[in-house]
């Protein structure tokens, strides 16, 4: 208290040094030889800053990402300088495209990416042991390299369509009205939940929304506890769905990892299907905690297992697995709606209203990195 007279006090001392970070790394890297040197130079920055931090060489830096627990002028400050770094990234990614060492689709698209991929890095690093994260970061610079210059060749996997309403025949079954019940509330719960954290949220305020009796609520959802606990096991169940639609339908297996994170990208942006930020995983009781992280656990290591498999058909490049299992599965969550808002994009990529078009766009980095058709020479 005698450095800090607030926690708000605190948060903004944190910010500005994350801001101060990221000035100086913007200054360096403009100073690169092309746009996709200036890009990997500002990923590495961040990548290194957080192993070092991770290993005990230096002090954290913060991740931007709730600006709204600031007071209002320091809220427009910090704010403001968040988005000046956007705008100098995708100065770069149009640089890149002038000088032909980038070539992608849509600016913001691969902008929202990377800046997603470094909100996850503390968490990707964090999964990867402390010898392993210099291997790591070059893997991932490898990828995002690739990624950005490569040929527009790639086709993006096919869509899977969203499972459409129940039948009416369903309306009649009690079973099935009232697990539907149960999946709207939940559905409800998880945006409450990703928007207000679990503190805040109030489940009177979800009851309101879905238009019920706090009665009729609480017969499905007893408490906090039990709507994080089946939000965290509806998330679970929507990442096998996507994963069991895609196997029937990719035309190999890299198209099969890109066509279940798709899917769910596509439901998690426009909230129709919205996945639990795992952050709130803190919330639960230890055994329930520990139950839902090997659970993900296992969820990560089937994606890992279809990049091994693409791998071994040819349509992906040799990876580490270790390094870019978390970087799959970090692009998916970090990806919401809460932070496509606050990372202030242009309006020329509107993810909620076509979401199969931006989901496209959005992974174009990750895949064409992936994919096992290299670019060419004269775009290295």
């Amino acid at each position: 208290s005698y450095h800090f007279k607030s926690k708000e006090t605190l948060l903004e001392e944190v910010y500005t040094r994350a801001c101060e970070f990221s000035d100086a790394e913007l200054k360096v890297a403009a100073l690169a030889p092309s746009g996709i040197d200036r890009v990997l130079h500002l990923v590495r920055a961040h990548a290194t800053a957080h192993a070092n931090a991770l290993s005990g060489r230096s002090t954290p830096l913060a991740l931007i990402s709730d600006i709204a627990a600031l007071a209002l002028p320091e809220q427009r400050m910090i704010g403001k300088r968040y988005k000046d770094h956007i705008q100098a990234f995708k100065r770069f990614l149009e640089e890149g495209r002038e000088d032909r060492s980038i070539d992608i689709v849509s600016i913001d698209a691969s902008a929202f990416f990377i800046f997603s991929v470094l909100h996850w890095m503390p968490r990707w690093l964090g999964n990867i042991p402390l010898a392993q994260h210099e291997e790591a970061i070059d893997e991932l610079c490898d990828t995002l390299r690739y990624g950005i210059a490569a040929s527009t060749e790639w086709r993006p996997a096919s869509a899977i369509a969203r499972p459409s309403d129940e039948p009416i025949s369903d309306l009649f079954d009690r079973d099935m009205r009232n697990q539907m019940k149960r999946d709207a509330f939940l559905r409800t719960g998880t945006r409450y939940l990703n928007r207000k954290g679990f503190r805040s949220v109030s489940l009177n305020d979800i009851a309101n929304e879905l238009g019920v009796t706090r009665g009729a609520f609480y017969y499905y959802i007893e408490d906090k506890e039990a709507l994080i606990e089946q939000c965290f096991d509806r998330t679970c169940d929507l990442i096998e769905r996507s994963q069991s639609m895609a196997k029937q339908i990719a035309r190999d297996a890299l198209g099969e990892l890109e066509g279940a994170i798709r899917h769910l990208f596509e439901c998690h942006i426009t909230e129709l299907d919205p996945l639990v930020r795992l952050s709130l995983v803190n919330a639960l009781p230890m055994p329930q905690k520990a139950s839902v992280l090997a659970r993900m656990k296992r969820l990560s290591a089937s994606f890992a297992e279809t990049l091994a498999r693409a791998m071994v058909d040819g349509s992906a490049r040799p990876l580490s697995l270790e390094a870019v299992e978390h970087l799959v599965v970090g692009s998916i969550f970090s990806a919401s709606r809460r932070r496509l808002g606050f990372t202030s994009l242009d309006e020329t990529w509107r993810p909620a209203e076509q979401p199969f078009t931006a989901s496209a766009d959005y992974f174009e980095v990750l895949f064409k990195g992936l994919a096992a058709k290299r670019p060419n020479e004269s775009q290295k």
